[in-house]
């Protein structure tokens, strides 16, 4: 999976600042290419999760971005993986190479989607 990949990663915020801080500090961080928040629905959360506070989200990622086993690569799938809370994706160059893990244990938020479209503003060179 060396090729060019697209990768989108939502995570509560808490655990994405700790991811962050541990890319920086191992030296392995890799500027975003996307960015943003989401909040959980407040009357989602009041009424399926009364115990707690909404969540706050990061969406975050990379595009054309080699998807290589290395210290960068193991940070972001170990932080996906031991959080109840997230959404990932990865989108290689072929239509079927798409890779997700997702665990919205408890939250209550719009997961990530992809969508593919023909581009018809080709032009001739």
């Amino acid at each position: 999976m060396g090729y060019a990949n697209d990768v989108r990663v939502l995570l509560p915020e808490a655990e994405f600042n700790a991811l962050d801080k541990k890319l920086r500090e191992k030296g392995c961080f890799r500027e975003y290419d996307v960015k943003g928040f989401r909040s959980e629905g407040a009357d989602d959360v009041k009424k399926y999760s009364p115990e707690r506070e909404p969540l706050r989200f990061v969406y975050f990622g990379w595009n054309c971005i080699s998807w290589y086993n290395d210290e960068f690569v193991d940070a972001v799938e170990s932080a996906v993986y031991a959080s109840e809370n997230c959404h990932f994706m990865r989108m290689g160059e072929e239509h079927t190479d798409v890779e997700e893990s997702y665990g919205l244990t408890n939250a209550h938020i719009d997961c990530i989607s992809i969508s593919r479209h023909f581009d018809d503003e080709y032009e001739e060179g």
